[in-house]
């Protein structure tokens, strides 16, 4: 099972998910996605998600198959003045991330999720984070679970960008042709791994891309060699206009 996610969903970034996602979804009925999303984009008050109204209307049209999950609260870079989210204190890190769940809590399921901006945590992030009543949280390669200790389950996450002002080289529309290629095959959605679902997972190896020499599902990365991607990576054989 492969499950479809994206980084840095945000008012901001709305109009890029229309010419994107929403195309794919036009195209392929059974699309979901879980969407990490940043409540204020860059502490920036215009971005604020919840004094959005375009924002709610965007979420009433879409809340049957995009799953929000929390990706931090302002997805800062560091500077010399600041840290990373996930490099801070657990009570900075607790301060934040409860801003975050305030704002988020009516848009996310019982059973929510989270991703670290830019990646960065630390064993405070766990711990605020489960102070928080967190479920599950994507690090890196690997799902970490809050309710339940060793839980593995059957799937590769495929990762991806929403913002298109980033420079990960997994933006949608960089990826379009491939997503085309996977929704056409066996897709999930993550989200239903958080449901209530423990114990009954099975118990099979779990894949995620990330952002270094291990990236093993972006296939942006493989850009050079597809079949290697596709072959090393998804194990199922491409459309012939992928050859």
């Amino acid at each position: 099972m492969i499950y479809i996610t994206t980084d840095d969903l945000n008012p901001k970034f709305l109009d890029y998910w229309t010419t994107t996602f929403d195309v794919l979804k036009e195209e392929f009925p059974q699309l979901e996605v879980t969407a990490f999303t940043v409540p204020v984009w860059e502490n920036n008050s215009k971005y604020k998600l919840n004094d959005s109204r375009a924002w709610n209307d965007w979420y009433e049209a879409h809340k049957d198959w995009v799953h929000i999950a929390m990706h931090g609260y302002h997805h800062l870079r560091c500077t010399t003045k600041t840290k990373f989210e996930g490099y801070q204190s657990y009570e900075e890190q607790l301060e934040l991330y409860g801003k975050s769940l305030d704002i988020l809590k009516p848009y996310m399921p019982k059973y929510w999720g989270f991703k670290p901006p830019f990646y960065k945590w630390n064993s405070a992030t766990l711990d605020a984070l489960a102070k928080l009543n967190c479920t599950w949280a994507h690090l890196e390669a690997k799902i970490h679970w809050f309710k339940k200790d060793a839980i593995d389950w059957y799937g590769t996450i495929l990762e991806s960008h929403i913002n298109p002002e980033c420079k990960m080289p997994d933006r949608v529309h960089k990826i379009m042709k491939y997503l085309r290629w996977i929704l056409s095959n066996q897709v999930g959605n993550l989200n239903d791994l958080a449901l209530g679902k423990y114990g009954n997972i099975l118990k099979l190896n779990q894949v995620s891309r990330h952002v270094s020499d291990k990236a093993w599902l972006n296939p942006s990365y493989y850009i050079e060699d597809e079949m290697r991607w596709f072959n090393e990576r998804v194990k199922l054989t491409p459309p012939g206009d992928l050859h």
